[in-house]
């Protein structure tokens, strides 16, 4: 078993489609994925350091820590047509892993990178730096992003053991800096922007953006805030769908 990775619907797989979660997220919100797509499509869901059957690992410390180590396992995977999709900071690891390959000359192009909730890597965030922030300023960020449970949140002794994880997270998402692309490393296969069209923090204006880093582009807004990738997973499973088979 490769620590990197919890693998779904292997038996009759031909297809495979590669998840990267959000920042202070484990695998399991893409679990029930498993059951909204085909059989003959494998769900390969991305486990960070820290986190699930990997808890106890030392937390990487920026995103360079992470990229070498997953191209690298999703490079010994069995081959099979496959599309990748990041969700906010796994969208970033999404295009650095897709980038490094591309730049190194792997050829192991997906049919699509798909980077979901994130603005494109030189467009600057609006939204603030937090993971230098107090325990309770800290703490009252995590409950606004509304991306971790309530129970979690509100047990101080349950926090304490996320806290890092979730600082651990923003810091790289925080801190990252994307290489300068020049022409000739633009991604020869097509990048699929998706957004929620009420998630404030990725402007349709940044989002499209993206647009420099592929040779093929598009932009697509689906109904939700941030999370939109869960509430409307039907119709991100659809798309991903319709790059992988086509």
């Amino acid at each position: 078993m490769n620590s990197w990775f919890i693998r779904k619907n292997t038996d009759n797989a031909r297809f495979r489609i590669v998840c990267i979660p959000h920042a202070g997220s484990g695998p399991a919100p893409f679990f029930e994925w498993a059951d909204a797509v085909p059989d003959d499509v494998e769900l390969t869901i991305v486990v960070l350091p820290g986190r699930d059957h990997r808890f106890g690992e030392a937390l990487p410390a920026s995103i360079d820590e992470v990229v070498a180590p997953l191209s690298k396992a999703l490079l010994a995977l069995n081959p099979m047509p496959w599309v990748i999709l990041g969700h906010s900071l796994g969208a970033a690891i999404a295009y650095e892993v897709c980038r490094s390959n591309f730049v190194k000359g792997e050829n192991v192009k997906p049919n699509a990178l798909f980077v979901s909730g994130r603005i494109a890597p030189h467009e600057k965030s609006e939204s603030p730096v937090i993971h230098d922030l107090s325990y309770e300023k800290f703490k009252e960020k995590i409950r606004e992003y509304n991306g971790t449970p309530n129970e979690i949140i509100e047990n101080d002794e349950v926090f304490e053991i996320f806290e890092g994880i979730l600082r651990s997270d923003f810091r790289i998402s925080e801190t990252y800096l994307p290489p300068k692309t020049t022409p000739d490393e633009t991604l020869p296969f097509p990048l699929v922007a998706l957004r929620g069209d009420r998630d404030t923090g990725t402007p349709k204006d940044k989002m499209q953006s993206w647009q420099l880093y592929s040779k093929e582009f598009s932009l697509l807004d689906l109904e939700g805030d941030h999370f939109f990738i869960f509430d409307s997973k039907e119709d991100v499973i659809s798309n991903l769908l319709f790059r992988l088979k086509n």
